[in-house]
């Protein structure tokens, strides 16, 4: 009976004791939703991104582009550290593949992909504001 009180006891304290993940900036995409707009001409801003909030919705002609800057991001916020392109499409999309999704704008439909991430007030990003929910591909086409 003691031997099963000892295991116990182990177990709580590691509970206790264990410590807590913390999440580097470099690997936070708020942190890197906040850089882009210090990093790309306004214009850029304006015409290839969308920020949600569901995440940041980035045009099909400027993906090589947001996974430049997040390497660059990556490299800055960690010190110097480098980060590969695919690990960098892994981190920014969840996936090696990440999939197409569609937003309307205006009467247009837009192709892009998006950097999933729940925000809570995405106005506070200096990036144009979409209010409706970018439609995965794979559903509607």
């Amino acid at each position: 009976m003691q031997e099963e009180q000892t295991g116990d006891e182990r177990t709580a304290s590691q509970e206790v004791g264990a410590p807590e993940t913390v999440i580097p900036i470099a690997e936070r995409l708020p942190s890197f939703f906040e850089y882009l707009p210090t990093a790309v001409d306004r214009t850029i801003i304006e015409e290839q991104l969308l920020v949600t909030p569901h995440g940041l919705f980035v045009h099909e002609s400027w993906l090589t582009d947001v996974v430049s800057h997040y390497v660059a991001f990556f490299k800055k916020e960690s010190n110097g550290k480098s980060i590969s392109v695919e690990k960098a499409i892994q981190k920014l999309f969840h996936t090696d593949t990440p999939g197409l999704t569609y937003v309307m704008k205006g009467k247009q439909v837009q192709p892009g992909y998006l950097l999933a991430e729940k925000l809570v007030a995405p106005q506070r990003f200096a990036i144009p504001l979409y209010k409706g929910k970018p439609m995965d591909a794979v559903d509607y086409i």
